[in-house]
């Protein structure tokens, strides 16, 4: 029996072996700065996003809170809420708009799985859905400031790299599909997108547009 045999013995050997690595490497690790929590409880924090003048936005998607965007408050620890909506799936933040984009999933025609893209002005508190039933997510804007917003479009069960014109309101595809793309960032220089890719049988993987 395997198990009572020299291959267990030799599992168990390389588990001691790997703890000792393990806690002799924590003497190993560089210092680094100190942490400080924004939030302590609730279920789901997600997509952090830190603007010019220390602020940092966040979505909130648990029960103890109504779900939205909020804006914690580093002195006191209280966050206050911007926008109460559920399905927010993404945010971003447009540094020369002053403004926050972000995909939220809601129901259009009976079905919750539609994702569209929004915008919320900071100074104005105002949200301005952009798009309706197009299965959007993970809205950047390009930095060269033209009418343009990258994202991921969801088609047939493939995901696409994808272009929004915010004059039309029109979405078009301008990559192959993919099994999953998500986490778009475009370049400085506007000629790159980076994002998150996973093809069919195979790992997720960094890819570069």
């Amino acid at each position: 029996d395997g198990s009572d045999g020299n291959g267990g013995a030799d599992v168990d050997n390389r588990n001691d072996r790997t703890k000792d690595d393990t806690a002799a490497g924590k003497n190993d690790l560089p210092i680094t700065t100190a942490v400080t929590w924004l939030t302590r409880q609730g279920k789901f924090k997600k997509y952090p996003v830190l603007i010019p003048g220390g602020k940092i936005f966040y979505v909130n998607q648990d029960f103890q809170e109504y779900p939205g965007i909020y804006l914690p408050d580093i002195k006191t620890g209280k966050s206050q809420c911007l926008l109460k909506k559920s399905g927010i799936n993404s945010l971003y933040y447009s540094e020369p708009e002053k403004v926050l984009y972000f995909s939220a999933a809601d129901y259009f025609k009976a079905f919750y799985h539609y994702s569209d893209i929004y915008r919320l002005d900071l100074k104005t508190r105002r949200v301005k859905q952009l798009t309706k039933g197009e299965r959007l997510f993970y809205p950047v804007r390009a930095p060269s400031g033209d009418d343009k917003i990258y994202c991921v479009k969801r088609v047939k069960a493939q995901s696409y790299l994808a272009v929004l014109d915010l004059k039309t309101r029109r979405s078009k595809v301008i990559s192959d599909g993919f099994d999953s793309l998500a986490y778009t960032a475009v370049s400085p220089d506007n000629r790159y997108i980076a994002a998150s890719v996973k093809r069919k049988n195979q790992e997720w993987a960094i890819a570069l547009f």
